[in-house]
């Protein structure tokens, strides 16, 4: 999916419209993964814990009535336009015919409170 593999058994989250799950880079993955010791091509199953893993927010669109996408995409704008070491990185939003993932950052269970405890606050 646009080069991301999705992890769809590696949930981290669910919500009113969507669940997140994780994901990698698929160029990350596949020159260890690509072949197995037959040379035959394999696809891979399980996250390579040794390369950046992102967080892929789900909607199911086929759900969704016009305001809810509205909904959806305002998020997406706003996500692209933050720019902060406090926020989740927005990498890229993918629309199919009934989803829209939208790959950012993964914060490995920390939150904004998390965060300022680690830290001792915020700049």
């Amino acid at each position: 999916m646009n080069g991301y593999i999705i992890f769809y058994d590696e949930e981290i989250g669910k919500g009113q419209f969507g669940t997140v799950v994780k994901a990698q880079l698929a160029s990350d993955l596949m020159p260890s993964a690509s072949q197995n010791k037959d040379g035959k091509k394999v696809i891979r199953s399980t996250i390579d814990q040794t390369k950046p893993v992102y967080a892929c927010k789900i909607f199911e669109t086929e759900k969704f009535n016009e305001e809810d996408m509205q909904h959806v995409f305002k998020e997406i704008n706003i996500h692209s336009m933050v720019q902060s070491d406090n926020a989740i990185k927005h990498y890229q939003a993918i629309k199919t015919s009934n989803k829209v993932y939208l790959i950012q950052e993964y914060a490995n269970s920390f939150d904004l409170a998390c965060l300022m405890e680690v830290r001792g606050g915020l700049t």
